[in-house]
């Protein structure tokens, strides 16, 4: 004969059932809580990971047109829209200077403008006018990157 164990239910006579009550509760509002941030992240990551999946490609493109223009092992400066010191303070201006770093090895890429070669990355054509004030453009390769020689005068 098989034994069944009696349940118990939660009633007000016994304070464990409002322990009960209150621990079940809390249950579903956390996974209610996780549920709704994995659905929020993931709408998140879907709309924006189109756009970035896109730009990052046509990024990379011009970073390898780069690459090719420049001889193995070189050392090169890095301009941007904002000075040496303050690139990675902003996460989308690191996040393009580690992709050049990363786009053009073995070319050692510095955050500095004291090699004569410069890889500027540009959001705009007003940054990059302000640029080309110190430097030469040898070759624009579009959207805002340009590798530039620094003015000797």
């Amino acid at each position: 004969m098989m034994r069944v164990l009696p349940i118990s239910s939660p009633s007000q006579d016994n304070p464990l059932g409002l322990l009960y009550i209150a621990r079940r509760f809390a249950l579903v509002a956390i996974i209610a809580a996780a549920l709704s941030n994995i659905y929020e992240l993931k709408f998140l990551t879907k709309t924006v990971s189109a756009t970035t999946d896109r730009e990052l490609d046509d990024y990379l493109k011009r970073l390898d047109q780069l690459r090719k223009l420049l001889p193995p092992a070189q050392r090169v400066g890095y301009v941007s829209d904002l000075p040496a010191a303050e690139i990675s303070a902003n996460p989308e201006q690191f996040r393009k200077y580690c992709l050049t770093q990363y786009a053009l090895i073995p070319v050692l890429v510095r955050p500095w403008t004291d090699e004569n070669l410069i890889v500027g990355s540009f959001s705009g054509p007003a940054a990059a006018e302000r640029a080309m004030k110190e430097f030469t453009v040898i070759r624009d390769l579009g959207r805002g990157v340009l590798l530039l020689h620094k003015r000797t005068e």
